[in-house]
């Protein structure tokens, strides 16, 4: 009895050493990040048309889980599969319309020349038109333009 349980506390000993002797290299490990939006960049049409196909199951299954959970639409696991299916999308349109020197190139082009070094007010005055224009009513032009100077 006395061996076993000593051979018993041994190896308990040698497998809390070596958990936390890894945890511990995990910590001092010196490793370049890079965001997960930032690899989409790198793939093909057809591999970033695969992605969209599982990250759709992962937020199935990610929503699945947190709703027998009870966790809701809190969980940040979804709202992280949201964000990478929004992300991944906007990258497919960006090299189905032709890439840096496509449609949707330019149009991300223009519309973050809109934006540039406008102040905030301006900004808020933008959101204000932009929103009464798609509730249907018209901010001063009445052929339904905004505004963005």
């Amino acid at each position: 009895f006395g061996a076993r349980n000593e051979d018993e506390e041994n190896a308990a000993r040698v497998k809390y050493k070596e958990k936390y002797s890894a945890l511990e290299e995990l910590g001092t490990l010196e490793v370049n990040l890079e965001e997960p939006h930032s690899l989409l960049k790198d793939l093909k049409l057809s591999e970033l048309e695969e992605l969209l196909v599982d990250i759709d199951a992962f937020r199935r299954l990610e929503r699945e889980a947190a709703s027998e959970g009870g966790r809701g639409d809190d969980n940040m696991a979804i709202h992280y599969w949201d964000a990478l299916h929004k992300v991944t999308i906007d990258e497919v349109q960006y090299l189905k319309t032709g890439g840096e020197k496509g449609n949707h190139a330019t149009m991300v082009t223009d519309i973050r020349g809109m934006f540039k070094g406008q102040s905030m007010a301006a900004l808020v005055q933008m959101r204000q038109d932009i929103e009464q224009k798609l509730r249907g009513g018209v901010s001063g032009d009445s052929n339904g333009v905004v505004d963005t100077d």
